[in-house]
């Protein structure tokens, strides 16, 4: 398991399509804005556990997300060359 620090309003890209961002931390509970393509589902751990005990379908429990979140507005992330 990889372990990153951010504060608000940082972010975390993951796979040039996946943007995760601290939208705001309240105590022991943080906020957290995520874009992805609408095609991929989102579910909270305790929803898709809940949904795979004892089945291996989700059985109609729906994604958090209900509408599709709109493209990134941050340009992909650009590997640097190593100079030589």
């Amino acid at each position: 398991m990889l372990i990153l620090s951010r504060k608000v309003n940082e972010g975390i890209i993951i796979g040039n399509i996946i943007h995760l961002k601290v939208i705001r931390i309240d105590g022991d509970t943080i906020k957290i804005g995520i874009e992805a393509p609408k095609e991929i589902q989102i579910f909270r751990t305790e929803v898709y556990q809940s949904a795979h005990s004892g089945s291996s379908k989700l059985c109609g429990i729906k994604p958090d997300r209900t509408e599709p979140v709109p493209k990134p507005l941050a340009k992909p992330v650009e590997e640097k060359s190593q100079a030589v």
